[in-house]
């Protein structure tokens, strides 16, 4: 008897094993902000943010990460929208649309890089197979990746408005992308400092 007891304890045992929930090891999933600074063309400004909707519908393992960024092979969609809140106004949406974005892991710290694309950006970034360069005039994400999938992952870093501070050309945003670095290479307007974590 005390045999049959143990066999079936250790099939129990088994079994809660197999459904014990695997972690998280990817970026999927709603995102809540909980801290932001914000800047207007770099320097900070007594503006609050009034809301930060971020949500990854789609990304790689984040064991699966690039050397840089590439527009082309951004393999993380979702959604993003960054509205602000200004003195004496009513709160403005500086950023909104469709995330794409991509794990890169350039200096041994991964980081999310990636655009705010609007519908139409980003349904002729699909009909051309994705080959054409970000617009000038998209949002920009740029977030650490920290934690791990037993406890948790934080994203902390900046999300940018889809326009630029000054007055910079088309020119200006292809160069920024060529040279291999992340971004426009020119300030955006709006600016939020975030650290977002996983509702």
């Amino acid at each position: 008897m005390p045999k049959i007891k143990t066999a079936m304890l250790a099939w129990t045992m088994s079994l809660c094993a197999c459904h014990k929930p695997a972690p998280e090891l990817s970026l999927k999933g709603a995102w809540t902000a909980n801290a932001g600074q914000i800047t207007n063309c770099g320097s900070a400004v007594p503006v609050t943010l009034e809301q930060l909707s971020f949500v990854i519908q789609d990304a790689p393992l984040l064991n699966h990460g690039a050397s840089s960024f590439d527009f082309e092979k951004a393999n993380v969609t979702g959604s993003a929208s960054l509205t602000l809140h200004m003195e004496k106004a009513r709160p403005e949406t500086v950023a909104a649309g469709v995330l794409v974005g991509e794990i890169v892991n350039p200096t041994g710290a991964k980081r999310l890089q990636g655009y705010i694309l609007s519908e139409s950006q980003y349904g002729a970034w699909v009909l051309k197979n994705k080959k054409s360069p970000p617009p000038p005039d998209a949002g920009e994400v740029d977030l650490e990746i920290t934690g791990n999938g037993a406890q948790g992952y934080t994203l902390t870093g900046e999300v940018r408005s889809s326009e630029a501070c000054g007055a910079y050309s088309h020119l200006d945003a292809v160069a920024g992308d060529m040279t291999g670095h992340f971004g426009r290479s020119v300030p955006a307007k709006w600016s939020a400092r975030v650290v977002l974590e996983r509702m």
